[in-house]
């Protein structure tokens, strides 16, 4: 066996030019390690942005239906803060045909704050007793 084979087999460069390459991989390493965190640390981010952005659609979606049903603007509000079950703002729009919720919430990512938002849309039920209708 030769002196370069022997050096290979215990895990060492032989040969010429082998002798700076010692460290490549750790320096590789330090330069990839934050690309990677940074990687993940995006994903997990958009992770959560999701996740907040469908419980502000299901809260929206539960108070525009206590809306349509003749609950009054506060009811709405709570029944909203309450599905969502973290901070946020409600705004209920009652005008027109449809009434119409939009739950928002901070989000706190590591880059900077972003809200996300929710609406949903439903139309008001009639009050009162139902008409009779003779054929």
């Amino acid at each position: 066996m030769s002196a370069r084979a022997g050096a290979r087999a215990a895990g060492r460069c032989a040969g010429p030019g082998h002798q700076t390459e010692r460290g490549g991989v750790t320096a590789e390493l330090a330069v990839a390690l934050p690309a990677v965190v940074l990687l993940l640390m995006t994903i997990l981010g958009a992770a959560v942005v999701g996740r907040v952005q469908v419980e502000c659609a299901d809260a929206a979606r539960v108070a525009a239906r206590q809306a349509s049903l003749g609950a009054s603007a506060g009811e709405v509000r709570q029944v909203a803060l309450s599905a969502l079950a973290r901070e946020g703002t409600v705004s209920i729009d009652a005008g027109g045909e449809w009434v119409r919720v939009r739950v928002s919430s901070p989000v706190d990512l590591v880059l900077g704050d972003l809200v996300v938002s929710g609406e949903a849309a439903a139309v008001p039920e009639p009050q009162g007793p139902a008409p009779v209708v003779v054929p």
